[in-house]
């Protein structure tokens, strides 16, 4: 009996250790947008795994195959694999933010913006009840890039505002999420002509690292505080892109805010 025990103990460590590395795997071809061959992880870990997979093993996996259905732009798989995820929601306040977090952004790209407020909304109340900052970090970015897009910029900004600052505490100042919340920020403050505010935030986000977006935001506001020469300097140090001359947040809102928000994990 013992030994039938000791057995299943390395088995469940040995298909933990390759679900981990698994998971591992996609997230690095995620992080590089390597959408298609992520994908391909996931699905070979669903497969493999099979009945042997923990509940929340499966939902994590679903939910990583619903993302990058989604980042392909496949959105018809990317609700297919979320509503194969709820089917096994573990029964955790984080992970039903995480859940709601993803429908939001499908509501979103179907314009269907009242129920995507209400899931990120849900999603803020789950997050604070799960005491997760990181989830609760993600949820609050999201909703701020939903509330700009619905034009409520005070409550944007304030959410922008405590999302860097939760991610900051968390995660450091030069984490890659600080980055872009730094340039989503600049982007609300420039709707509300707040723009030596949209500067600062810019010069903050350039400090963790020098990107096309935010050298091109960073020209944009230039010109609007007249520091016409100074734009001009950041122009040169950008590739040839058609989102050089306007802000490059401002048209992703104005299209839709899916593709602008945080993957929760």
């Amino acid at each position: 009996m013992r030994v039938a025990a000791f057995l299943l103990t390395i088995c469940t460590c040995l298909a933990a250790d390759w679900l981990d590395a698994a998971r591992k795997q996609g997230a690095a071809l995620e992080r590089e947008r390597q959408w298609s061959e992520a994908a391909a992880v996931y699905r070979h870990a669903l497969e493999r795994g099979g009945d042997t997979l923990s509940p929340s093993s499966r939902f994590v996996l679903r939910m990583s195959l619903s993302e990058t259905a989604f980042y392909q732009g496949d959105y018809i798989q990317s609700w297919r694999w979320l509503r194969d995820a709820e089917t096994g929601i573990p029964a955790t306040p984080e992970a039903r933010a995480q859940f709601l977090n993803a429908r939001c952004a499908l509501y979103s790209v179907e314009g269907k913006l009242t129920a995507a407020e209400h899931d990120l909304t849900a999603a803020l109340d789950a997050a604070r009840l799960a005491a997760a900052p990181l989830t609760m970090a993600a949820t609050l970015h999201n909703l701020a890039s939903l509330e700009a897009h619905l034009g409520a910029l005070p409550r944007a900004e304030e959410h922008e505002h405590n999302a860097i600052a939760l991610w900051r505490d968390n995660l450091g100042a030069n984490h890659e999420y600080v980055r872009r919340a730094w340039i989503s920020l600049s982007t609300i403050q420039g709707l509300r002509g707040n723009w030596s505010g949209a500067a600062e935030s810019l010069r903050y986000s350039l400090a963790v690292a020098e990107s096309p977006d935010a050298l091109a935001n960073y020209a944009v506001v230039l010109d609007r505080l007249h520091r016409g020469k100074e734009a001009r300097e950041i122009r040169k140090r950008l590739p040839p892109s058609p989102a050089a001359n306007g802000l490059v947040d401002l048209k992703s809102l104005r299209q839709g805010p899916a593709r602008e928000q945080i993957v929760v994990r």
